[in-house]
């Protein structure tokens, strides 16, 4: 009979990413081992669902019910502790709250970023709009390659400098500044349904330092 099953306490035999889980985690494994039972025909102890091998042990028996649970997170990198995953999810989230409301403009969320830039000062450089947008050189050359199918932008050449072209608001881009502007903004106070004033701006200050940080990355 193994320590776990005489009463959980860890063992300086465990693996080390087990071991340091395993106090924390006393709880849980008793009624995890629940779901562990006995084959009387082979006494072998069996996962339903699993297909566990002869001389596993109850410890190893239980890595893999948490594995396969999720649970397996808490004894090392847990995603939802981490700024750069939840940040990830964040911009996922407004991505498709913006799509949603975008879609009848004619623009995708990938491309509001460029928008915004030429609403503010027309006639930008690919080199400027990637400075100002912060994005790799090939997804501003597609994405303004897509723009330019769309009919949201020209290019035109630039008057002195013959390697580069200037890139332009089309008719069609300008006048759906002001709704563009309103569908980002509902899509935004969507994100913070729920949230109060102070709350926002304070998550807002937070975000904002952390993106200081990353600049020095």
């Amino acid at each position: 009979m193994s320590d776990l099953d005489k009463g959980l306490s860890p063992s300086p035999g465990l693996c080390p990413p087990f071991e340091a889980a395993v106090v924390p985690l006393q709880a849980m494994a008793a009624f995890l081992l629940e779901f562990i039972y006995i084959d009387k025909k082979t006494n072998r102890r069996i996962l339903p669902e699993f297909n566990p091998h002869p001389t596993q042990s109850t410890q190893d028996l239980m890595i893999v019910l948490l594995r396969n649970t999720g649970i397996l997170a808490i004894m090392g990198f847990n995603r939802l502790d981490s700024a750069a995953y939840l940040a990830s999810q964040m911009a996922k989230g407004f991505a498709r709250s913006l799509q949603q409301r975008a879609a009848g403009l004619g623009f995708s969320p990938g491309q509001f970023p460029i928008l915004l830039e030429l609403w503010s000062e027309d006639g930008l450089t690919q080199k400027q709009l990637l400075e100002r947008v912060d994005i790799e050189q090939a997804t501003m050359a597609n994405t303004l390659s897509r723009m330019e199918r769309d009919g949201l932008v020209e290019r035109r050449p630039h008057p002195s400098d013959k390697r580069a072209q200037l890139v332009f608001l089309t008719g069609k881009a300008s006048a759906m500044q002001s709704e563009a502007v309103e569908a980002a903004m509902a899509a935004d106070k969507e994100l913070f349904r729920g949230f109060r004033t102070f709350e926002r701006e304070l998550l807002l200050e937070y975000v904002r330092r952390i993106l200081e940080n990353a600049k020095h990355l």
